[in-house]
């Protein structure tokens, strides 16, 4: 919460809380380059902040309630594998990419998140390559 009260601090500081309306904010927050989620979290704090200040009588309304939150418009076409497709994937599979695929395949790997970043060949303890059904 008060990382977003800063970020609000350094965005809105000069303006009267009373003046801000919600169609401001969100148009800031439309510029950064945070990712959706981190965005509607922000929009959230903002809402509970200004909620707390109408509660206090510092400003008349929270210029939050009613906005929509932001929305992923990246297209999201997700397919389910085949058993066989896999294993036909992972018999032609580098040796180096295949903890990648077969992880990702039935646990889930983010692309940019931390467990790709962590994760190292050496911790692949199934190198058979065998996909049960």
């Amino acid at each position: 919460m008060r990382h977003a009260l800063n970020v609000l601090d350094r965005a809105f500081g000069e303006a009267p809380a009373k003046k801000i309306n919600g169609e401001d904010l969100k148009g800031w927050l439309a510029t950064t380059d945070w990712p959706v989620k981190t965005r509607n979290n922000m929009m959230g704090y903002w809402k509970n902040a200004f909620g707390i200040g109408k509660d206090l009588k510092l400003v008349n309304e929270n210029p939050l309630i009613g906005l929509k939150s932001f929305k992923n418009t990246k297209a999201t076409d997700v397919r389910v594998i085949s058993v066989p497709d896999m294993e036909k994937l992972l018999s032609v599979m580098p040796d180096e990419a295949m903890p990648f695929f077969a992880i990702g395949a039935f646990a889930g790997v983010r692309l940019f998140g931390k467990e790709l970043r962590g994760m190292r060949y050496a911790c692949a303890l199934n190198r058979k390559r065998v996909i049960a059904n």
